[in-house]
Formats: structure tokens, C-alpha cells, sequence
């Protein structure tokens, strides 16, 4: 969770006189500190809620239905510095505001805006931006020719110094500011703990603060966005290499690290740069292409045959790329990057700290569930994660007396599907908690509150094949709980039917649901289960595993010298 400055909560001098209506404009990741904001309105305020993925999503609603509605409009941002799409969200902001209008955010700075900011100051920064466009494009074009895998210090002349103790740069480049749980935060922490456990030293250089890895006190170098460019979408993320490639050569001359681990993020290929630059030896984490999620789950990228051209450019020169499952390597194979320089290496949990040692009756007495069957789902609510067709499933067991009796559906996350799944069992409101998003350190007790699991991915909707590995399937196996799970890609190989989990048909409500009560009104079979599915768990998918895997393959490819 962020800590916000209790004084950020009001504008200096406070709003003025009382207003009745007035709209709050968030990202759901924040739907927790805003709560902060809400408890200074007065009573008798109508406040409305417009959660950022909603406004572009029915941005005809907005424009066409909500004209100078709200007597105050606030936008809460988790940094204003580094908040993208800032121009529009001016606009939107305005349009909706009949009276005042106010940007905000987390780090305790207000600003008052109104249509002489927005022609004297958003303006001209939007309209600078989009005379830069060629300039940066052009600029990554220049840089990714420089990076030639011809002209580079050859392979074999990058020797990974990686004895016992050995350090490793890990760069975390995503444009994903104030993010404090769900599966990238478990997947970079996991990775990390990992390397340590091995033995290695880590440092990040990061975008954002990551207070979820204070305790194991790897130092993070903060390389911020220097906030000039972030009107446009896709531009911060180009504008965002020259910076971190001059911040880097320094942290890297003072560090002086044996390998360079990057994940990858949109448009970024300062990591490749510099461990060219620098004549260290390059892994690449790689989780989906960009432009095809973009596309399929969110909205298509505006510059997206950039984004595509630097993410082809930089998996074909690296030398080693980890994607966490099959579907994955064929696709970067398929796109030129050579077969012996991938790994399949699938997502893995720390054992300890996901077990079933691990006490929930906290989060159960928090919630009234004494005494209760409870159903656990954890995500961001994606399009992929397949949480309205579990409140479809919920909705059909909730319609049975015996159902409403036993049963407890705990929510655990925030995303931009919740008001959906809130809607869909909104009958059975009694019987659905949600959470909200929780901090990654308190992940495991709210899973530990639960009795059964549940993991209902969705195919992907183009046909292709599910190319996930997700975080959450290693975390409830090593819980050691019943699972249910969509048949589906990784799942359903790493998952064995009545061994370590219930599988079902993907996308069908109504066999999710059957499995869902099946484990319910089976302890024994939830037992038996969970302790299988913890076994798998420990012999294969730890992160030290995850971890070892790619020191192995980095060895086993004779491109490096790598001893422990």
C-alpha cells in the first residue's frame, strides 16, 4: 500500500464552499487510498467513482452524457510527473467539471486547472509532443541499428563472471507506477528471491520505488521518468531509453555486476544497450508481446510497428530470452530469435511464504466467515483471468439454498473487470466479499482463509494458444488448498486431473461451478489434493528452481562461463 501524506487529502485551503455533486476519477490499483479523499466530503454529497479503464472504455458515455455534470471533478493519480495520457485526462476533466476542477495525486501535490491551463500549459506540452514523434522514433531506429549483433563484442568474449556471490543488475523498466501487488510484483520479487537464494547479489534499477523488497535490502537504483514527455502514449516509454541508458553507464561503471536481467517492458531496449555498451552478458524476461495484449486485451497501441520493430529487435539479439511457457518460444521462434537462445522456464512461488502453516483466521474473522465454505479467487481482474465467468459460477451455486448456507466467495484484488463481477452476483451480495487490492505481503493469509481455489483462465480470443504461466496457480499449490482450474495451456500440464486439482472445460460457468461444489462438500478430496499439488510444487516450481534454471541454461548453451 502507498503511505500518502495525510495533509494531500484536501487542496491548500480545502475546496470552499459545499457542492453536491462531484466526481473522483482513479485508477482501481488506488481504490484503497482513496478512500483517504472520500472521508473529507461532507455528508449529504452525491460522489461518483470513474475508474480510469471505464472512462476510456465508454469514453462516448462520458463525452456525450456527463457535459459540465459534477460540481467538482478530481483526477487522483498515483504522480502526476510521471502520469500518462496527462492531456487528455486535462480534457476529460474539464468537460465534466461545471465548477471546479482539480488534479491530484499520492505524493501530496494539487493543482487547480482550468481552460486557460489547459490552452497555456497542456497544450503546447501535447502539441511539442507530437512534433517529437519522428524525432524519437527515429532515435530508437538509430539506436536499435547500433545494437548489431555483427559489430558487437562477440558472444563468446562476454563471459558471465558468476561464481558463488556473484551480482546481477536487474532492470525493471515497465511504466507501471505505484503497483504494490498482483502477478508482476510476485513474478519480479520471486525472481529475485530466487537469484538470492542461489547465492547471487542483486541491485534493481527501476522506475519506481518497490517497497515490497525493503526487507531483503537489495539496493534499488530509482531512474525516473523525467516526466517532459508523457501527453502521448507509447512516448514516455521511447523518451524513457536515452535516460535510462545515461543513468545505467553509471550505475553499472559503479556496480560493476556480472550479468544484466532485464524484464522486458513496452518499448524498451536500453537493458540490450547497454549490456552491449557495457560487454556483459544479456537475459531477457519476456511475458506476451505488447502489441498483441494491447490489441486483444486493452486497446491497439498507437505506435504499435515501433513497438513490435524494438520488441523483435531486442528478443533476437539477447542472449538468452526466458518465457515462461512453450507457446511463447514458438512464437518469438516464429519471429526470428533463434530456439538454442530461449528458455521455457514456467513460473514458480517461495514455499515459505505460501504454505498451509500460513494462519487466515484473521482475514476470516475480519469477514464473518467462521464456520463457512470458502471459495478464493486473487487477480487484477483482467480479461484473461476469467473472474466473471467464476461470479457466473457463483451466481449459479448462490441460487441453491444449500449454496447461500455454505458458501463464501472471497474476491481478493482490484481491476478493470470488478464492476462487472460485482454486478454479476450483486443478488448474493451477502454471500461475495471483495477485498479490494491488498499489499503482496498479505496475499497468503487471504489465501490461507480459503478452503478452495480457483484459477478459470480464458482462452485467448483470437484462437491462439494460451501462452500464460500465472503466478497465482504455483501460490494455491503451495497453500497445499483445493483447486479448480480451467483445462487450459500450462494449467493443464502442470495440473493433474484428481491428483492435484479439478479441472474444468474453459469458459463454462456450469462445469466451474460442479467443480467448485464438488471440493466443497469434500474435504477429504481437498485435502488429498492440496497436499499433492504442495508436493509438485516443492520438487519443481520453486523460484530458486525458476532461479537455477536459467544460471543452467546460460552454461549449457557454452555461450558463458558460469560456476556456482
Amino acid at each position: 500500500m502507498t503511505d500518502m501524506p495525510a495533509a494531500g487529502v484536501l487542496p491548500p485551503g480545502g475546496y470552499g464552499k459545499k457542492m453536491k455533486k462531484v466526481a473522483y476519477i482513479y485508477n482501481s490499483r488506488h481504490s484503497v487510498e482513496l478512500k483517504s479523499f472520500l472521508a473529507q466530503e461532507p455528508p449529504g454529497v452525491e460522489t461518483t467513482l470513474i475508474e480510469l479503464n471505464d472512462l476510456f472504455s465508454h469514453i462516448k458515455k462520458f463525452v456525450f452524457g456527463c457535459f459540465r455534470r459534477f460540481d467538482r471533478v478530481v483526477l487522483v493519480s498515483y504522480d502526476l510527473a510521471t502520469q500518462p495520457m496527462l492531456f487528455f485526462l486535462v480534457c476529460l476533466v474539464l468537460w465534466l467539471a461545471g465548477g471546479k476542477a482539480y488534479l491530484t495525486d499520492l505524493q501530496g501535490r494539487w493543482e487547480r486547472v482550468s481552460f486557460c491551463s489547459l490552452l497555456f500549459k497542456y497544450l503546447p506540452a501535447f502539441l511539442r509532443e507530437l512534433v517529437l514523434v519522428p524525432y524519437f522514433i527515429r532515435q530508437a531506429k538509430k539506436d536499435l541499428a547500433g545494437i548489431n549483433g555483427d559489430c558487437a563484442p562477440a558472444a563468446q568474449n562476454r563471459i558471465a563472471r558468476l561464481p558463488g556471490g556473484t551480482k546481477i543488475a536487474y532492470l525493471r523498466t515497465d511504466h507501471w507506477f505505484g503497483i504494490s501487488a498482483g502477478g508482476s510484483v510476485a513474478h519480479t520479487a520471486g525472481v529475485a528471491g530466487g537469484f538470492l537464494g542461489l547465492g547471487c547479489r542483486l541491485f534493481f534499477i527501476s522506475t519506481d520505488r518497490l517497497p515490497w523488497l525493503a526487507e531483503t535490502g537489495m539496493p534499488v537504483y530509482l531512474v525516473k521518468p523525467d516526466g517532459v514527455v508523457r501527453s502521448l502514449p507509447e512516448l514516455p516509454e521511447l523518451a524513457y531509453n536515452r535516460r535510462l541508458i545515461k543513468a545505467g553507464r553509471e550505475i553499472l561503471a559503479q556496480e560493476r555486476p556480472g550479468l544484466l536481467y532485464q524484464r522486458y517492458s513496452l518499448n524498451n531496449y536500453a537493458g540490450l544497450y547497454l549490456a552491449m555498451e557495457c560487454n556483459l552478458p544479456f537475459v531477457l524476461e519476456y511475458n506476451g508481446s505488447f502489441p498483441w495484449m494491447a490489441r486483444h486485451w486493452g486497446r491497439p497501441l498507437w505506435f504499435a510497428k515501433t513497438a513490435a520493430a524494438v520488441e523483435s529487435r531486442v528478443c533476437r539479439l539477447s542472449d538468452l530470452v526466458v518465457v515462461v511457457s512453450a507457446p511463447m518460444k514458438e512464437e518469438l521462434a516464429r519471429r526470428g530469435v533463434e530456439e538454442d537462445r530461449i528458455l521455457v522456464n514456467p513460473n514458480g512461488v517461495d514455499p515459505g511464504r505460501y504454505s498451509p502453516l500460513v494462519d487466515g483466521s484473521g482475514v476470516r474473522g475480519r469477514y464473518g466467515l467462521a464456520g463457512k465454505t470458502v471459495v478464493g479467487f486473487t487477480g487484477t481482474f483482467g480479461k484473461w483471468h476469467g473472474a466473471d465467468k467464476l461470479a457466473e459460477a457463483a451466481a449459479l451455486l448462490l441460487s441453491r439454498p444449500e449454496g447461500r448456507e455454505r458458501l463464501r466467495f472471497l474476491f481478493i484484488g482490484d481491476g478493470p473487470l470488478l464492476p462487472e463481477v460485482k454486478a454479476a452476483v450483486s443478488s448474493f451480495a451477502e454471500n461475495c466479499i471483495f477485498t479490494g487490492m491488498v499489499p503482496q505481503e498479505e496475499g497468503p493469509r487471504h489465501l490461507a482463509a480459503c478452503d478452495v481455489l480457483v484459477a478459470p483462465h480464458l482462452p485467448n480470443p483470437d484462437g491462439t494458444p494460451f501462452f500464460g504461466s500465472p503466478t497465482k496457480l504455483f501460490e494455491y499449490m503451495a497453500m497445499g488448498k483445493g483447486i479448480v482450474a480451467s483445462r487450459l495451456g500450462q494449467m493443464g500440464e502442470i495440473l493433474a486431473e484428481r491428483r492435484t486439482a479439478l479441472l474444468v472445460e474453459p469458459g463454462n460457468a456450469a462445469a466451474l461451478a460442479e467443480g467448485i461444489w464438488r471440493l466443497a462438500a469434500d474435504r477429504c478430496l481437498r485435502l488429498a489434493l492440496g497436499e499433492n499439488a504442495r508436493r509438485e510444487a516443492l520438487a519443481k516450481y520453486t523460484w530458486e528452481k525458476h532461479a537455477g534454471r536459467i544460471l543452467a541454461a546460460l552454461r549449457d548453451r557454452g555461450r558463458f562461463s558460469v560456476t556456482q
